[in-house]
């Protein structure tokens, strides 16, 4: 987190505050942060989240200081519930663009600056409504990570193209480690993210801004993302969050489309159910599986299991 930070406190572009949003952890995060100076009182809200603002120099401009707002919730709101909180209180406080990321992410430090430089590049030659800008994300061996989430959906679901490619400096899909929303646009289309807890904010935001703007992709623009991933195996291997996925995946689609969308899925979700009666070695999932289906269709949103809190939890 501490080389996150520091990282936004060394921007050329200099930023005007820090968000900092924690979601009741549990991880000795307050006490982290105030050893390494970023706050000077740790918070523990019982009821309600509580704010603290501390005023740091910036390292790029010696005479301009950075507001920190650290928001200390009361409950775990996901990392969906977190970014909801952070695009809201950004918005509300007036600032025109917000700067969207995780703590495991690290800007290099012309990254802000050749964001903006692109979309001032762009917007000069093409009439667009551009709203995002994304990064590239790359780890630390040099890897660079894909410009465009996967697909929202499953192949073998629909043969409809939900999101249709534009042109190469355009992308329909992102994560949120590192977009640069226009403050208005994230926040008008942020209202569904705590349906999620965590897994589809990202493509959930994207479709939005989509449907009316466009997502600009600025290729030198480096965003270091600390933690690799080798594939999707850390999920497949925790059921809790393959709940997630499955459930929110319904979510999205109920929320965002029409009732033949919806019953499509879950005519596929009743299949794979299904295939699963007839392979033994699958049976552990089909509990997942269910629980998403009947969560889903019954309006049951947000943060429902978690790590230690879950009917797939090894005794």
């Amino acid at each position: 987190m501490c080389e996150c930070l520091n990282a936004l406190l060394e921007q050329t572009s200099p930023l005007d505050a820090i968000y900092i949003i924690d979601n009741a952890s549990t991880d000795g995060t307050p006490e982290y942060l105030l050893e390494n100076g970023f706050i000077d009182n740790p918070l523990y809200p019982d009821t309600k989240p509580l704010e603290a603002v501390k005023n740091l120099s910036l390292r790029t401009i010696t005479d301009k200081t950075v507001s920190i707002h650290y928001v200390r919730m009361h409950e775990n709101t996901g990392a969906s519930g977190g970014q909801y909180e952070g695009i809201r209180r950004g918005y509300e406080k007036g600032f025109n663009w917000l700067w969207l990321m995780d703590d495991d992410v690290e800007p290099d430090k012309k990254c802000l600056q050749t964001m903006f430089e692109d979309y001032e590049n762009e917007i000069s030659k093409e009439n667009k409504n551009i709203v995002c800008i994304v990064p590239q994300r790359i780890y630390p061996d040099g890897q660079l990570l894909p410009v465009d989430h996967e697909g929202i959906l499953d192949k073998n679901i629909f043969s409809l193209e939900l999101f249709k490619k534009r042109t190469t400096n355009y992308i329909e899909k992102m994560t949120l480690e590192g977009p640069l929303i226009k403050a208005k646009d994230a926040f008008k289309v942020s209202g569904d993210l705590r349906d999620y807890f965590i897994l589809y904010d990202d493509i959930d935001i994207a479709f939005k801004l989509t449907q009316y703007a466009y997502i600009l992709f600025s290729s030198k623009s480096i965003m270091r993302k600390k933690i690799k991933i080798v594939n999707d195996a850390y999920i497949h291997s925790n059921k809790w969050k393959q709940y997630y996925r499955y459930r929110n995946r319904l979510i999205f689609v109920r929320n965002n489309f029409k009732i033949y969308m919806l019953l499509a899925i879950i005519s596929y979700y009743i299949r794979e159910i299904l295939r699963i009666l007839r392979k033994p070695k699958r049976y552990g999932f089909l509990s997942v599986y269910i629980y998403a289906l009947k969560d889903a269709l019954f309006g049951k949103k947000g943060g429902i299991y978690t790590p230690d809190n879950n009917p797939w939890k090894t005794k």
